[in-house]
């Protein structure tokens, strides 16, 4: 839910027109401009009035979030990155700490419901602003599940199963994307307003099954006088004091995660990979939609099985590789993802370039196969370096950087992207955008396994050095 509930709007934003108004508007003059909502800025044009005339028989508004809201192309930008991002970064810090201290179960619980109800509020935006608020409200809910989940997974498996239990976990991440592609066929049927109070219904069903269904275990490896330390209940402190404590604890978190090299190099490794990844999260819909527009339902449903099944077996696997690897050499945990970074990239020329639709969408899981496979081992190394006490935190600092730097990226294309020439707009900026990601992370992968020792005997005498 959390990730079809972020990624939703980008999809809302791709549903392709009717063909009468695609062909409409390929007749017009090229040196006219058509922005994204014809009554936003075109005018008194009549090829724009013909246009939004069209749009509005068509009823295209009840199915395009950007027409009905009469969004422009930057606006679409900043929505799709920190219009999210910039509550949900912030917020994760304070997640992070408050996962190293409260109930999990109650805290997961508890932000799905809010953030469901910010997801249903965007079917009633009418503006910029309101939708604005509402990406905002859920970025900022949302945030309270990453580090929280992560910090229970690291309860629940031993160091050795790691990578592969947060692997298993990311089949959530893959099948919500996949579910987010879905939307535009279920924005066929229900309207992007419908699909919107869909996704926030949905969520509120999931927490119900959160409430009775997930444990909350003891914290492994967390001494007594740790335990102790983290207590916000002693009734004899009072608000200021327990405020007070919250910050002096993490800045001791702050401290432990970034005295800790590898660590500290896995965040800037992180917000590299992040890049390529919403490039492609936000604007390869759009890519898509203007390079095969005929193709928009069946785009819909490949890229949810793309996205699903490639993403979702790659983490895993790659998570199961990593540990199996790692029983021989813990610098594995750094080194497979930087190859599943650079052997995804070739892949990923043919997506943009191929001009058949099968053979583009077949290169996009070839892609997932190998470049989805970084995250869980890359989030093993801070299960595995960082005491239970501050792990949250430096969880949610690794979510922080990775997602404030990678946000940059549809900002950055949005600069490269005209309406006058669309197609090579986005295949140029969206390769030079995922070839650097991909290099750029990869050698800082390798730069971190050159920093981990290989056994972990090894690993445990430079921990306690």
């Amino acid at each position: 839910m959390n990730q079809w509930d972020r990624f939703l709007f980008n999809y809302l934003a791709a549903v392709s027109s009717s063909t009468e108004c695609s062909d409409l508007k390929s007749s017009m003059p090229k040196s006219l401009v058509v922005p994204t909502c014809p009554s936003f800025d075109c005018g008194s044009h009549a090829n724009c009035t013909q246009l939004q005339q069209c749009y509005a028989k068509h009823d295209y508004g009840k199915y395009n979030i950007l027409y009905s809201t009469c969004l422009s192309q930057s606006q679409y930008s900043v929505l799709g990155s920190y219009g999210f991002t910039a509550f949900f970064a912030i917020a994760g810090l304070f997640a992070g700490r408050l996962s190293d201290v409260l109930n999990r179960k109650y805290l997961i619980t508890v932000a799905l419901v809010f953030w469901s109800a910010c997801v249903a509020a965007q079917g009633l935006t009418q503006n910029f602003g309101q939708v604005l608020a509402a990406r905002l409200g859920l970025g900022f809910f949302a945030a309270f599940s990453g580090p929280a989940s992560y910090s229970l997974i690291a309860d629940y498996f031993d160091q050795s199963k790691r990578g592969q239990a947060n692997g298993l976990y990311a089949f959530g991440v893959y099948v919500g994307g996949g579910l987010s592609s879905l939307s535009i066929v279920i924005d066929n049927a229900l309207g992007w307003k419908g699909t919107s109070y869909l996704c926030g219904g949905l969520g509120l069903l999931v927490s119900l099954g959160l409430l009775f269904i997930l444990t909350e275990p003891e914290r492994a490896g967390a001494s007594a006088k740790a335990k102790s330390a983290n207590s916000y209940g002693d009734e004899s402190l009072g608000f200021f004091a327990v405020i007070g404590k919250f910050f002096s604890d993490l800045g001791a978190a702050l401290k432990a995660s970034f005295s800790d090299v590898p660590v500290a190099l896995l965040f800037l490794a992180a917000a590299l990979r992040f890049w390529g990844g919403f490039s492609i999260g936000v604007y390869l819909p759009q890519y898509y939609k203007a390079r095969f527009p005929d193709d928009n339902k069946l785009y819909s449903i490949l890229n949810a099985a793309v996205v699903s099944v490639g993403g979702a077996l790659s983490a895993y696997f790659g998570g199961y590789i990593a540990d199996k690897w790692s029983a021989k050499d813990q610098r594995a945990r750094a080194w497979l993802p930087a190859l599943g970074a650079l052997l995804g990239l070739i892949p990923f020329i043919g997506v943009v370039y191929f001009e058949n639709f099968y053979a583009s969408i077949a290169c996009l899981f070839v892609e997932y196969i190998f470049a989805e496979c970084w995250f869980g081992p890359a989030l093993s190394i801070i299960q595995n370096r960082i005491q239970p006490e501050y792990r949250g935190t430096a969880i949610s600092l690794f979510l922080f950087f990775a997602n404030m730097i990678g946000n940059a990226a549809p900002i950055v294309i949005s600069q490269f992207y005209s309406n006058k020439s669309p197609i090579s707009d986005l295949q140029f900026s969206l390769m030079l955008s995922v070839a650097a990601s991909y290099v750029s992370c990869a050698c800082i992968f390798l730069v971190i396994g050159g920093l981990l020792k290989k056994n972990k005997a090894d690993e445990k005498r430079s921990l306690l050095a």
